[in-house]
């Protein structure tokens, strides 16, 4: 994600000026938080919460098109109106 090997994140960091170590640390938040959303979950109900704020964030302030897929996950839309063809 950062384009450097695990030896090389010490040293990304330690030469990033502090908006980039903000935008890395950003990076690596957001990284984790969909590291652990199943690649099923938005056809499940638990933790929509969770996802639902995680995924209006990424559409209302950096402005990313919510596919239907993740729509679905947020309750936009009814999951049983995608075409899975």
């Amino acid at each position: 994600m950062l384009g450097t090997d695990e030896n090389e994140i010490a040293t990304t960091l330690a030469d990033a000026t502090a908006d980039r170590a903000q935008l890395i640390g950003l990076a690596v938040a957001l990284g984790a938080h969909e590291s652990v959303i199943a690649k099923d979950s938005w056809r499940d109900t638990y933790q929509r919460t969770a996802r639902t704020a995680y995924l209006d964030l990424l559409d209302e302030v950096t402005g990313y098109t919510l596919t239907d897929v993740e729509k679905a996950m947020t309750g936009t839309i009814d999951p049983d109106t995608i075409d899975l063809d």
